[in-house]
């Protein structure tokens, strides 16, 4: 995808001059920066626990995941060395 169609993007859902206004801030902050986005979704544990709080399988179900990624994500640990 080009930076052209990802602005097309952009403007077909908020409009034209919200594209303008996104693209000038971006080329300002991010100018020169490679950006990749992830075919998936981030699973937060904030999100996670919104969508279903206490309720691992039913918080799969409603964001679209096997309820084994959110179980993996629920035990992820952080670790600091």
């Amino acid at each position: 995808m080009s930076w052209q169609a990802l602005l097309d993007l952009i403007a077909a859902e908020v409009g034209r001059e919200a594209a303008a206004r996104i693209e000038a801030r971006a080329r300002a902050t991010m100018g020169g920066e490679r950006l990749t986005i992830s075919k998936r979704r981030i699973l937060t544990l904030e999100l996670i626990a919104e969508t279903a709080p206490g309720k691992p399988r039913d918080a799969a179900k409603a964001l679209g995941v096997h309820p084994s990624t959110i179980y993996r994500r629920l035990s992820r640990k952080t670790f600091i060395r």
